[in-house]
């Protein structure tokens, strides 16, 4: 297992984390804690109200806006 918040402190690229906000496998608490500590050069946190562990398949239309925003600008 990784301890992200020990092994892996810094990135040297952007960083998106895509969290469902009733995500019990990876509880939201633990990626802004993550988050706070992660250093890059960006980062950003999107938040999926009605999602859980797979915002990708309980919200797909937001999902995929968020990844054309990536690919073509917002």
């Amino acid at each position: 297992m990784v301890n992200f918040l020990v092994e892996i402190p810094a990135i040297d690229v952007p960083v998106y984390f895509c969290v469902g906000r009733r995500d019990y496998v990876v509880p939201f608490e633990l990626v802004e804690e993550y988050y706070e500590r992660l250093q890059a050069p960006h980062k950003e946190i999107i938040w999926f109200e009605r999602s859980a562990h797979a915002p990708n398949f309980e919200e797909p239309d937001k999902f995929c806006d968020f990844c054309k925003s990536l690919l073509y600008g917002k």
